[in-house]
Order: structure tokens, then sequence, then C-alpha cells
């Protein structure tokens, strides 16, 4: 009886109140405190009673095989030796360029072949024989400085290093090289696209002349005063596109024609060319690299 008492009169907010009222609703209060700490001392113990807690442990040197069973079970962190490796470490790439940067093409036999093999110094703007050798030579140094610019950032990218503090997962590792060589991949081709446009618009913005009769015809011709020889522009060649329209490099620089031989005529009735034999797929023009960007090298497979 005596415990329930005590129990019963705790006040853990005693004032200086001496009224029943003032004095039931203190130990109201104190029995509502009491309750709310004992049952969150209870929660809190059997929570605590449950939970395994965390152990850390420490594994030296961990092979492969190790780290990626441990890491099936359990959430684990491996620090890096070293936090940096270049990509030449264990990435292999070996590029493939077309074939006719293989060939005999960009031979200098066959452009000297070529420079040797015609008959005349000049012949009709339109014919494959006016700007073959120009157009051969063009393709074997577009051929050079593409081996080159991929060489060169290939090699910029095997140098490259991968950064990073703690080991990654073989997941995130491959997805990450896949994603860096399609962004090396992708970005490959822009450096030599970028440099041939520049020489494009340099050539045009300089209004740059080719040294072939593709532009103009000359006509070397004596002055009627006795003054001394002078060239003279005959005029300007005109040339019949694909489309059927005709086109002079005065209006296009972009202006070519299907390449191919000509004989002794050289027009139709309706001023279309007069072919011997038509290349297809190759292309002659106001400028050997605009035409030669055209053209392609079917007829070379054949």
């Amino acid at each position: 009886m005596r415990l329930f008492q005590f129990i019963s009169e705790i006040n853990l907010f005693e004032t200086d109140a001496t009224d029943n009222i003032s004095i039931r609703i203190q130990r109201l209060t104190t029995w509502f405190f009491i309750s709310t700490f004992t049952t969150s001392l209870l929660i809190v113990t059997i929570y605590a009673s449950l939970y395994a807690g965390e152990v850390h442990i420490t594994i030296q040197n961990p092979t492969i095989d190790l780290y990626a069973e441990l890491a099936a079970k359990y959430s684990i962190e491996c620090d890096c030796s070293e936090t940096s490796i270049p990509h030449k470490e264990f990435i292999s790439l070996q590029p493939i360029y077309h074939q006719v940067c293989s060939s005999d093409f960009v031979t200098q036999r066959w452009i000297d072949y070529l420079c040797h093999s015609t008959e005349h110094s000049f012949y009709f703007y339109a014919d494959f024989r006016s700007t073959a050798v120009q157009q051969f030579q063009l393709l074997a140094i577009l051929c050079q400085l593409s081996i080159q610019e991929t060489k060169d950032g290939l090699d910029l990218f095997l140098h490259t290093e991968i950064i990073s503090d703690k080991l990654m997962s073989k997941d995130f590792l491959v997805a990450e090289t896949q994603a860096r060589i399609g962004t090396f991949k992708t970005n490959a081709p822009d450096a030599l696209h970028y440099k041939l446009m520049f020489i494009r618009e340099m050539i045009a913005g300089n209004a740059l002349l080719s040294s072939t009769p593709n532009i103009f015809q000359f006509m070397f011709q004596y002055h009627d005063y006795g003054y001394g020889p002078v060239w003279k522009i005959n005029h300007e060649n005109v040339f019949h596109q694909t489309d059927g329209n005709f086109c002079t490099c005065k209006e296009f620089f972009t202006c070519y024609s299907r390449a191919g031989f000509f004989g002794g005529s050289l027009f139709n009735s309706d001023n279309s060319f007069a072919y011997l034999y038509i290349i297809d797929g190759w292309y002659t023009g106001c400028r050997p690299i605009d035409s030669l960007l055209s053209s392609t090298l079917k007829t070379f497979y054949n």
C-alpha cells in the first residue's frame, strides 16, 4: 500500500500551489512524462538489440574474383593504388581506312602514268585527261591527311587518362569505356572535315584559280600592234550538269559535269557534251577539289 501510495503521489513538476486541482494536474503531467519516456526507452532498447550494426573489415590487395564475390554480398569500397590510368593500358583500337588509300590510284606511279600517257598538252575541259592528274594528286593528299589525322587523334585518345580514386565495377567501366570510344569515333572525322572546309573557303574567298583550263579557255595571241604576246580570255567554260542545267564558274565555283573521253566533236546539236565514253561517277568541274569530293570511286571497281 505504501508503494502504491508513493507512486501515486510522485510529482516531478511540483510548485508552490497547494490546492488539490493544481496538485492533481502536476501528478498527471508527471505520469504522462514517465510513460512517454519509458515507452521511448523501450523502443530504443528493442531496436538496439535487433540491429546487428556495421562491421568494418579491411582486406589488403584483394584479387578481382574476391572483390566481385564480396561486392555481390556486401557494400564495399576499394581504394585504388593509382588514381589514373591511360586508355592505352586497357583499350586497343585499329583504324580501317578506305581501300583507295592503299590502292595504286594514290601512288606516284599511277600519277606519273597519267602524266606521261596523254598524247597532248591540252584537252577539252570536261575530258577526264584534263584534270585527272590534279584530282588523283588531291586524292593521295586526302588519304595522307586522313591517315595522319587519325593517327594523331588516336595517339591523343590512347594517352588520355581515366581518373578514379575508387575501384570501378566491371559494368560501369565497360559502359564508360564504350562511351569514350563512341565519342572518339564520332569526333575523329571532324578534324579533317574542318581543315578541308577551311581550305575550300580560303580558295573561294580569295578567288584562287586552278592551273587546269576548267574555268576559262585561254588563247595565246600576239597583239596586232606588236606590243608582245598576251594571254586573252576566249570564253567561259560551260558545264552541263547531271540535272540538265548549264552552269558557269563565273556564277558558281561548284559547277561540275560528268567526266569522260572526247574525240574530234565536242558538242551535240543541243549543245550537250558529245562523249565518246563517260566515266561513271567521276566528275570534272571548276575546282578539282570540289569535283573530286562530288565523285565516287565505283568505276574503279569495275
